[in-house]
């Protein structure tokens, strides 16, 4: 058999399996109201932790909460507008900041892959990754 027509098969079968696997049920609706609070759960805990680190944000903050079934896990993202004006995301289980952009020198910096090495704007970045991870018609924290 040729190359390509096995490519093109093994193709086949993989999107077939996909769409089978991914078939909304009927328990789905439930079950994404259910991640939905757990993530907003786990974002308010992150955020409460940190708060009681950068006491000062408290009045600046604009949290939002999304579960992001790409990275498997709960986001957080909010600003701080307090002394070192920041805005970030971060992974509201494991605390760990996955983009970083601080206001006033326009850097950014992150463990999130696929970061740009050097942006032209890093408002531009987080604003644009900001959508990728929370859906295109979310807001970020501004």
């Amino acid at each position: 058999m040729d190359a390509k027509p096995r490519c093109f098969l093994g193709l086949l079968i993989c999107s077939i399996v996909t769409v089978g696997c991914n078939a909304p049920s009927d328990n789905e609706p439930k079950l994404l109201l259910d991640l939905k609070k757990k993530c907003e759960e786990a974002g308010q805990r992150a955020r409460a932790a940190e708060l009681e680190m950068y006491s000062t944000c408290r009045d600046s903050s604009d949290p939002r909460y999304a579960y992001n079934n790409v990275l498997k896990t709960c986001l957080y993202a909010d600003r701080c507008y307090a002394g070192n004006s920041y805005k970030f995301i971060m992974d509201a289980f494991s605390r760990s900041m996955l983009i970083r952009y601080d206001v006033r020198d326009g850097y950014y910096s992150g463990t999130l892959p696929g970061l740009p090495a050097k942006p032209s704007s890093g408002k531009d970045v987080f604003d644009a990754t900001f959508r990728e991870l929370f859906g295109p018609n979310t807001e970020p924290p501004d």
